[in-house]
Formats: C-alpha cells, structure tokens, sequence
C-alpha cells in the first residue's frame, strides 16, 4: 500500500496520473487483466471518462513531502514496466 500512496503522490507531483492512467488503459488487455475482474470499472470503456476527468488535477500544484529514505527505484518499477509498452 506504500508503494501506490507513493506512486500517486509522484504522479500528482508530477501532473502525469491521467497520461500513466492513460498507458494502463491503452494496454488493459495485458496489464490490467491480472488485477482486475473482467466487469471492473478499469476495464471498462468508461475508464476513459475518468481519465478525461484526471486530467483536470494538472491545474492543481500538489507538492507532498515524500520521506527520502524511500527506494524510488522498486516503487516505480511498475511504471517503468508499463512505460515500455508506449
């Protein structure tokens, strides 16, 4: 659960949570498949919608403070793995 609080927070640092949602959505069919049930919001089409309304955090600055002791390395390893499906 660390590693997603983490992984959202940088995405939201970042203003990328709707483009990383966007790759997952894109590649649901070999990514997504594994975690979710085949009638699972993310796997469905208006997964799309919500994406398009993620959009919208990008006009808000979030800067949380993220402990430095954490190994960024293992918490981004699934969007490494998802980012060289693009």
């Amino acid at each position: 659960m660390g590693r997603a609080r983490a992984w959202l927070r940088m995405a939201l640092m970042q203003k990328k949570l709707a483009d990383y949602l966007k790759v997952l959505i894109d590649h649901k069919d070999d990514i997504l498949s594994e975690y979710f049930e085949p009638d699972a919001l993310m796997m469905s089409e208006e997964a799309i919608v919500v994406m398009g309304l993620l959009v919208g955090l990008n006009v808000i600055d979030c800067n949380f403070c993220v402990k430095v002791s954490l190994d960024y390395c293992r918490v981004f390893h699934v969007y490494e793995s998802v980012h060289d499906c693009v």
